[in-house]
């Protein structure tokens, strides 16, 4: 197993409950950005593995050694 693989999933699912979850505590969530083809993808959730996630819409947006790939992860603000 590579250490280093890492699967950029994103759920419009996951997304619609974050942002209600953070907006009952006042925060806002922002999903996380990858570069794909020069251009900026957003993201839900990162994972080693595509088939552990919980949420039945998600689609893998990247994947690739964590070490060589442009991101920023989701936050609440």
């Amino acid at each position: 197993m590579d250490n280093y693989n890492r699967y950029f999933m994103f759920s419009a699912e996951q997304l619609r409950l974050k942002k209600e979850i953070e907006s009952k505590i006042g925060r806002i969530f922002v999903p996380g950005t990858i570069i794909v083809n020069g251009g900026k993808k957003q993201y839900t959730e990162m994972c080693t593995n595509p088939n552990s996630t919980r949420f039945s819409d998600s689609t893998i947006v990247a994947s690739g050694d964590i070490r060589k790939i442009t991101y920023t992860e989701p936050k609440a603000e």
